[in-house]
């Protein structure tokens, strides 16, 4: 049986994000601001592959790597999965 991930509000993908990005970076989410950029905050390209990995898992969407190169904050990306993806 194949399972499926809860979906999320996308009024919620801001947290979601923000915790992701939290604890591959093993800072405190409060730490985060909307526009601090995951690169700068110590992620590298071996923690895209893991965020993406536990975006898609944890929001039930897809997106790829270069998503994350391409609006590596948490407001950036938010609005990327907002428009681009099939949140609820």
């Amino acid at each position: 049986m194949e399972h499926t991930a809860p979906s999320i509000d996308a009024q919620h993908v801001d947290g979601e994000l923000r915790s992701l990005f939290a604890t591959l970076l093993d800072i405190d989410p409060s730490e985060i601001g909307d526009d601090n950029d995951f690169f700068e905050l110590g992620g590298d390209s071996l923690m895209v592959i893991k965020l993406v990995a536990r975006i898609r898992r944890k929001l039930n969407t897809e997106l790829t790597p270069g998503d994350v190169f391409d609006h590596p904050t948490v407001a950036a990306l938010s609005t990327f999965l907002k428009a681009n993806t099939q949140l609820s």
